[in-house]
């Protein structure tokens, strides 16, 4: 991964803009925090919720970037489960 951009390494389905968005964030800020969809090798879509940062040298310099990215697939599917299960259930009930 030494060398490559995150554009060669992830397969992320961001638009444009939305990359765009990141990177200004991550540049006025340090960080940036948010959800986005990647593909496996396999073809799966996986939920990521990534936390990325610069890595900066001894004297400050910005050497790279680092990311915390974790697979929320599971948790992404529970949650629109309940949220079905609740749309079905007021609708009985109403």
């Amino acid at each position: 991964a030494i060398g490559k951009s995150t554009l060669e390494i992830l397969k992320t389905e961001l638009s444009p803009e939305e990359r765009q968005r990141s990177i200004q964030e991550l540049n006025s800020t340090g960080y940036w925090l948010g959800e986005v969809i990647q593909v496996a090798k396999n073809g799966q879509r996986l939920n990521i919720r990534s936390a990325v940062s610069f890595l900066k040298d001894k004297t400050g310099k910005t050497i790279g970037v680092i990311a915390n990215n974790r697979d929320i697939t599971k948790e992404k599917e529970i949650q629109n489960q309940l949220e079905e299960s609740e749309k079905r259930f007021r609708s009985s009930f109403d």
